[in-house]
């Protein structure tokens, strides 16, 4: 005899037999030992809950003909006979091929016919909301004035598409999605008596996949067993199924939340390296972010997560992500879920919609309120993100000297003048003049301070203040302008000219409500008076730049201002005074 598959040679026989589904097995139960058996039933429910076979079952219950407590006996000879097909009086029909006019006036002539051996005659149709209209206006009036020994079982899955008069012709039941604890339990039962050993947490996996549905579970263990022999872990699952794995899950969120995507674009690569389906490995996200928002809102979510997974993990990344962004998270994988089964560029569609999310860019769809969202996260993250240190100048010891720059000079012991001077050459660093016991001391004190870049240098600078400024803004209250640079790079250029580039703000920071503002902040930061020029491609903007150095136009009255920014000298006169020693700015 040839191999039957599981989910075939586990098929329940009896009602007993069947997992949960309860509230249908009671009615049906009960309806064959009151012999109140009505002429039509309608099974609905998704794939794999059950409904063909309560239907078998059902047909040959009532039909057997020493039942036992509702149950068939599967031993008499009709119900033998129903078991291997050999009677003709139980009839199954695939109505996704059988659904045209002509297959239900065939049903309607043969109705006619009592049945040759059993007490009723009974047609299964199953997926019978393929059938056309033409066909459901056939079946209507054979369904609605059936003769008494006829029975129609209809089995679908998607019940919204039967016309009203069909459904109010029927005794409905409704199928209910099977539980994991339940599914794993029936799996882990029949690899026991199918001479394997299914590992717990392998069987949850399966059970996690099924979705509801018993039977993918139970073939999906049926390639387990060809796959992995005797033993079924949970990498053996991972891989026949295809899944790509909880480090790469972790990976994933990590760089979505650290906003990282060249490691998404790593990550893709590796998983279509190893063979990994985009499709599936969206769905294992998209379940993955779900757990997550569950943790963010559970005190105890370990009932409803994924049990192969680390909790504390979860926990830890929920809370850094929060709420809000995890449910646009879902929202956007949901859509990429669509749009890759309508796209011939997976991997392209994939790869945006993740950096996407990683850079918290707004869709070009997205309403005003979304768009307003993502602004709300950008700030966060950037308040969340270490500040830079301010940069100023280093105070260097030199050997006292008499020069007509000097306040006046100690011998040791004696605290002496300590001058601050600018050179032509470079007027950034100052010089200081005092004992050696106060030089030292002075040194161990300015080395906090950073080294400021000479006036003549033509290396290109980053504006490395541009954190304090969106502080500087979010306390003023306008953190809608600040949003714009938190994801923008900004370079002095020559002429005291800032240049910032920000892809979606260009349009907002060009005008000039939005932009004074932020020269404002820039002045009562950092002292500077800068004239402010936003770049809408980061290239324009690295062309000024390369410009600027090239011909050595870097602007030397913005690092002078800088170098003079009053609140630097206020902070160096005070450090130093504070050490006894007098303090000028020449």
């Amino acid at each position: 005899m040839s191999y039957i598959a599981l989910y075939r040679k586990w098929r329940p026989l009896t009602f007993s037999d069947v997992v949960e589904q309860q509230h249908v097995v009671t009615a049906l139960r009960n309806t064959v030992m009151s012999r109140r058996i009505a002429h039509a039933y309608l099974f609905c429910g998704t794939r794999g809950t059950g409904k063909t076979t309560m239907a078998k079952i059902f047909a040959r219950a009532i039909n057997c003909l020493s039942p036992e407590n509702g149950d068939p006996c599967n031993k008499c000879e009709i119900c033998k006979g129903i078991l291997n097909e050999s009677l003709l009086d139980v009839v199954e029909i695939d109505a996704a091929s059988n659904n045209k006019v002509e297959n239900v006036r065939d049903i309607r002539d043969e109705v006619a016919y009592s049945p040759s051996s059993a007490e009723y005659k009974v047609y299964i149709i199953d997926e019978v909301h393929m059938m056309t209209t033409s066909a459901f206006n056939a079946l209507l009036k054979t369904l609605e004035e059936p003769p008494s020994q006829i029975v129609f079982i209809l089995a679908t899955t998607d019940p919204h598409k039967l016309p009203a008069t069909i459904l109010s012709r029927c005794q409905r039941f409704d199928f209910k999605r099977i539980s994991k604890e339940n599914i794993a339990n029936r799996l882990k039962y029949i690899a026991d008596n199918s001479d394997s050993v299914l590992q717990d947490d392998a069987g949850a996996l399966l059970a996690r996949l099924a979705d509801g549905a018993l039977r993918d579970g139970v073939s999906m263990l049926d390639q387990c067993i060809s796959v992995g022999g005797r033993e079924i872990t949970v990498d053996v699952v991972r891989s026949v199924t295809g899944l790509a794995g909880t480090e790469h899950l972790y990976r994933s969120v990590e760089a979505i939340e650290s906003g990282k995507p060249v490691e998404l674009i790593e990550l893709i690569n590796e998983l279509l390296i190893e063979g990994k389906d985009l499709q599936r490995f969206s769905n294992e996200l998209n379940a993955y972010f779900r757990d997550l928002l569950v943790c963010s809102v559970s005190d105890q979510p370990q009932k409803l997560i994924d049990p192969s997974l680390d909790l504390i993990e979860l926990q830890g990344q929920a809370k850094r992500l929060g709420i809000a962004r995890i449910s646009d998270i879902i929202r956007e994988l949901s859509q990429l879920e669509y749009q890759l089964k309508h796209t011939t560029q997976i991997r392209t569609v994939f790869e945006s919609a993740l950096i996407r999310m990683s850079c918290l860019l707004p869709r070009v769809d997205a309403t005003l309120e979304e768009r307003f969202a993502l602004l709300e996260q950008r700030l966060d993250r950037a308040e969340r993100a270490p500040s830079p240190a301010v940069s100023a100048p280093k105070l260097e010891p030199t050997a006292p000297v008499a020069t007509a720059g000097t306040v006046a000079t100690g011998s040791t012991g004696t605290p002496s003048a300590f001058t601050a001077t600018g050179s032509t050459g470079n007027p950034s660093v100052p010089t200081a003049t005092g004992s050696t016991a106060t030089t030292e001391t002075a040194d161990s004190l300015v080395h906090a301070f950073e080294t400021a870049p000479p006036s003549n240098s033509n290396e290109l600078k980053p504006f490395r203040e541009l954190q304090n400024v969106i502080s500087q803004l979010n306390a003023q209250g306008k953190r809608m302008i600040s949003s714009y640079l938190v994801d923008a790079e900004a370079y002095m250029l020559g002429d005291g000219v800032l240049g910032v580039f920000s892809q979606i703000g260009h349009g907002v920071l060009t005008k000039p409500e939005n932009s004074d503002p932020i020269i404002a902040a820039i002045k009562e930061e950092t002292g500077l008076q800068v004239r402010l020029r936003v770049f809408s491609k980061k290239e324009e903007l690295m062309d000024e730049a390369s410009t600027s150095v090239s011909s050595g136009n870097l602007s030397t009255s913005i690092l002078n201002q800088k170098a003079e920014a009053p609140d630097i000298e206020e902070q160096l006169k005070r450090a130093v005074e504070g050490l006894g020693v007098p303090f000028e700015i020449k």
